[in-house]
């Protein structure tokens, strides 16, 4: 979870100083299509972390795990293709809202590896 955390915390901040800057220079939509793009992927984050708790135990690989998964992953993709089907959001800021969530679990990760 110390991994989580951190992607969590950092991209909050980054998330910040985009969507400010997005909002004075960009379209209207951009900022908002940023933010929900970054919420969409730390809920994605933060429910595979715990899915891949449970692989990692015990019990491996079962039904209900196996179930969890497509429907965390079918909710992603509905999510995302109503918003763009009825042009809530930008495509564009969509995909720069879930960048910046992997982004910083990249760098999260390789600062840990490189402490550790």
């Amino acid at each position: 979870m110390m991994i989580i955390d951190g992607v969590f915390k950092k991209s909050a901040m980054a998330l910040v100083i985009v969507a400010l800057i997005t909002a004075w220079v960009g379209p209207e939509a951009m900022w908002m299509s940023i933010v929900i793009g970054w919420l969409i992927g730390v809920v994605n984050l933060k429910i595979m972390s715990g899915n891949l708790g449970q692989l990692l135990g015990k019990e491996g690989v079962t039904p209900a795990l196996f179930f969890m998964n497509i429907l965390r992953f079918t909710g992603m993709l509905a999510a995302i293709v109503l918003l763009v089907y009825y042009r809530a959001v930008d495509i564009f800021g969509l995909l720069g809202g879930l960048l910046l969530v992997l982004v910083f679990l990249l760098v999260e990760g390789l600062l840990i590896k490189k402490s550790g």
